[in-house]
């Protein structure tokens, strides 16, 4: 049951950072797409992927990887093919098919990790998930944090040990 409930959340997460990808190409002030070497703005986008603002200009974002985008995520760094940061500045992402959304200054490293609407938190380890959580970290394969803060969960599967 968790882990229809764990896909449902992650597709559903795609899906609005997709949605807001559409929506703030249409609207963006500025767009950058991949491959172009540093500028002015500290910039630095490798592969076919996407970087774009709203408001204001790209700055300071380093993007390496096919298929990925930033976006509203200034001060931000993605490594990997298939992945996204909506609305997290400062963040930094490591993997492929990860995902960070609305998340500032958050971490995730692993195959399809993520971090939905936390701040301050990490997700570490392939399918790893932090969601509503401040100062949270969870660790391992397919650890999860739920709208608990100051959690470390620890070990493999949805509860951990912590």
């Amino acid at each position: 049951m968790l882990k229809r409930r764990d896909a449902f959340l992650k597709k559903s997460a795609l899906a609005v950072s997709v949605a807001l990808l559409l929506s703030a190409q249409a609207q963006a002030q500025d767009i950058l797409i991949g491959p172009i070497q540093p500028g002015e703005d500290n910039s630095f986008l490798v592969g076919d992927s996407v970087a774009g603002r709203s408001i204001d200009k790209v700055r300071n974002v380093w993007l390496i990887g096919d298929d990925s985008f930033l976006l509203d995520s200034n001060r931000t760094v993605l490594l990997g093919n298939n992945s996204g940061v909506v609305s997290s500045p400062g963040s930094v992402s490591l993997g492929h098919d990860a995902l960070i959304v609305d998340s500032e200054w958050g971490t995730v490293a692993g195959k399809e990790a993520s971090l939905i609407s936390s701040r301050q938190s990490s997700a570490i380890g392939a399918f790893s998930s932090v969601q509503d959580s401040t100062s949270s970290v969870a660790l391992g394969h397919g650890s999860q944090v739920s709208g608990e803060n100051n959690v470390v969960s620890v070990g493999a599967g949805p509860e951990g040990y912590g």
